[in-house]
């Protein structure tokens, strides 16, 4: 199973536009009321600017085309997960808008033509429902993988509806499982039983939004009949069930999420339909399954049995396990990382696990298995050329194969299969979509505010005279263990690099480049660090004559939107341009939006004082002055984004205009927390930011 950020979801809150508010109250209170009459005016007015301010020069329009061309090529690669002998993919280009599934053998995949069969056609289905449905995914029974639940958004929200289709007919069973629009989540426990959280009605989401109980759904009954198994806290993050399989060995599992980062687990019988705690860490990740071994991932250091596991460690915990006492369990551990290294995600073979680490924010594949006696083997290496970012693709447990993707900023994915006792083989590589011949990476490290060592990454075209006159755009994100790594981006690198802009790519503390003790540094009351660690960067680009404030911008989406409006607030001096993107701004009443409670963990309650104390100090909201000069921001947001609540990016370009500052505003009225829900509206979006920094800090063409 690959490492994945927690999904969030979150409950939608309206508020009235009528209420005249006190002159203490919030006065733009009013646009958190998503689709209020008055709010939407207000969103279409400033679209409109934006639009005349961007969309209407010719190089906005060639660069939308050149983005659509790129997005919309035929010869991308065709990611895919296995099942069993097969290769299943999602598939978009300008005749299948919203998409295509579809499948072929393994052998066939490695083919240059490949032949497919059609599984389920979005556009086709869109039109004969009258929907505007954006495939979230398909989640089959295996190991027969016929029956499937296909999670399908209205306009890419993250609340769905889940529907039982048939793979074998590929067709919608009309007596199979349906859910409602909800933020669900399942699990299959056979193909008469799931166990399900969804919105049950009045008492089954937590305040986060999420699922509060889970119960046993089975076929043929109704949904309101399905037995409650288990039932978290309202305070609780969310509870969901989870199910791991490898080869022919089942496990399902309830977790409930006390908070983001800290979670209990039990393993459900259907037999008995009880539940047995698993003893293992709250402050531990499940991410694999592996034989008979839970695959767990430390937050933080554990003592077990005399033995000091250390946080970023992955170590197997044996699935008898279940319902003992901690002290009685079998763990073994299986990475230790070094002060540079991290786990990164894992794929479980037949009779090998590979597992991927970043070192110093490079990739590096480790292997392991175990002897006859079960016990595990050191790890060895796998060599592999290069040095970039590293991702595992899929893997199946009925051969010791599995697929990995190779990329760098200035090297186009390539995608290569790899079997044990037969080596590797490149099977799909990405044309190169921009010039990159001169195109030259570098690693380097700023020193932040209170000495630590900050790695960026920086991308620019061979023979640039650093002269402090380069447009550079610097992105960052810092939060959630989410690390930054040196990936392929055609589109920055056709609209940005390929016109002699220089690109960099801070790995500041809050992400998870450094394993946890890299996220724990900027968590909360620290928060301050991520920024620092920003600003760090920035100051290091000017410092070297790589750029000046003037020429310098800035870019962050959701966490990392919440970053550049910090920074913008604290350091205008730096910038002369910020693009943020769907971002938590309001940091005094987001965990009152959406799923903005969720992230409590993270940021702190701002109904605590000592938490509300250390918001105030950076909450872009709070601390955006009438007095202060700021440079040109470009805010752009989604209506349909029921994760991070539009109101953030609302209310703050109002508050700004307020003053008369330089703020452009778009809102795409759909597209979910991606803030597009097809390639063409990508493609806009991105032509947007583009046009915006050609104008603010210079177009790298002309220079």
């Amino acid at each position: 199973m690959l490492k994945a950020v927690a999904v969030l979801f979150g409950a939608l809150f309206l508020f009235s536009c009528s209420h005249s508010p006190s002159p203490q109250a919030d006065p733009y209170l009013w646009l958190e009321d998503v689709e209020g009459k008055e709010a939407l005016g207000w969103v279409e007015v400033q679209n409109a600017e934006s639009q005349k301010a961007l969309a209407e020069t010719d190089r906005y329009k060639k660069a939308e085309k050149e983005a659509l061309t790129i997005l919309e090529a035929k010869d991308k690669i065709p990611a895919g997960y296995f099942q069993k002998k097969d290769i299943v993919n999602f598939w978009r280009d300008d005749k299948n808008v919203r998409g295509l599934l579809r499948r072929t053998t393994y052998e066939n995949y490695k083919k240059t033509n490949i032949s497919w069969e059609t599984i389920l056609d979005i556009d086709v289905l869109s039109t004969l429902e009258n929907e505007n449905w954006v495939f979230k995914g398909m989640s089959c029974l295996d190991p027969e993988y016929i029956h499937c639940m296909v999670t399908l958004s209205r306009g890419g929200k993250d609340a769905s509806v889940l529907r039982e289709f048939n793979l074998r007919t590929k067709k919608f069973d009309p007596k199979g499982f349906i859910l409602p629009e909800a933020k669900s989540n399942f699990a299959w426990v056979d193909k008469n039983h799931l166990l399900v959280g969804t919105d049950f009605g009045a008492g089954s989401l937590t305040e986060s939004g999420y699922p509060r109980q889970i119960k046993l759904w089975k076929r043929g009954t109704p949904l309101t009949s399905a037995k409650l198994i288990f039932e978290g806290k309202g305070t609780d993050v969310s509870v969901s069930p989870m199910r791991f399989k490898h080869k022919d060995k089942v496990q399902i599992l309830v977790s409930r999420s006390i908070d983001f980062f800290n979670s209990e687990e039990q393993v459900f019988t259907l037999a008995t339909e009880k539940l047995a705690p698993l003893p293992k860490p709250v402050a531990a990740e499940i991410v694999g399954f592996f034989e008979n071994d839970y695959l767990l991932e430390l937050r933080n250091p554990w003592n077990f049995q005399g033995t000091t596991y250390p946080a970023g460690a992955v170590v197997a915990m044996s699935v008898a396990a279940a319902g003992r006492e901690a002290q009685t369990a079998d763990v073994q551990l299986i990475f230790s990382p070094k002060d540079n290294q991290s786990f990164a995600q894992v794929a479980e073979l037949n009779s090998k696990v590979v597992i991927s680490i970043l070192e110093d924010v490079q990739s590096q594949l480790l292997v392991g298995s175990k002897d006859k006696t079960g016990k595990w083997l050191p790890l060895t290496k796998l060599e592999l050329a290069g040095k970039g970012n590293i991702g595992l693709a899929a893997s199946t447990d009925a051969a010791d194969t599995f697929m990995y993707y190779y990329e760098s900023f200035n090297q186009p994915s390539t995608l290569y299969g790899y079997t044990f006792g037969q080596g590797g083989a490149k099977l799909k590589s990405l044309p190169d979509k921009f010039d990159a011949r001169d195109v030259v990476v570098e690693q380097k490290f700023a020193v932040s505010k209170d000495g630590t060592k900050i790695p960026y990454f920086m991308a620019y075209k061979k023979g640039i005279q650093f002269d402090g006159t380069a447009p550079t755009l610097q992105y960052g994100y810092g939060g959630f263990t989410v690390s930054q790594t040196p990936s392929y981006n055609a589109l920055t690198g056709k609209l940005w690099l390929e016109r002699g802009g220089v690109y960099v790519v801070a790995n500041i503390r809050g992400g998870g480049e450094y394993g946890p003790k890299w996220h724990q540094a900027a968590l909360k009351e620290n928060r301050q660090k991520a920024f620092d660690d920003f600003i760090a960067v920035s100051e290091d680009l000017i410092k070297n004559n790589i750029t000046s404030p003037k020429k310098l911008a800035i870019r962050g989406g959701s966490n990392g939107g919440l970053l550049v409006g910090a920074v913008m607030t604290q350091r205008p001096d730096l910038y002369g341009g910020v693009l943020c993107l769907v971002p938590l701004l309001d940091m005094f009443r987001y965990s009152q939006l959406l799923a903005g409670a969720s992230w409590m963990s993270e940021y702190g309650d701002p109904k605590i004082p000592r938490y509300k104390k250390v918001l105030k100090t950076y909450s872009p909201y709070q601390n955006v002055s009438a007095d202060k000069d700021y440079p040109p921001l470009l805010m752009i947001t989604s209506t349909k984004d029921d994760r991070v609540h539009p109101g953030h990016a609302r209310k703050m370009t109002a508050k700004m205009k307020g003053f008369g500052k330089n703020v452009l505003y778009y809102e795409n009225t759909e597209g979910g927390h991606a803030a597009s829900t097809n390639l063409k509206q990508q493609a806009k979006i991105n032509a947007l930011q583009f046009e915006f920094l050609y104008q603010r800090i210079g177009d790298p063409l002309k220079k």
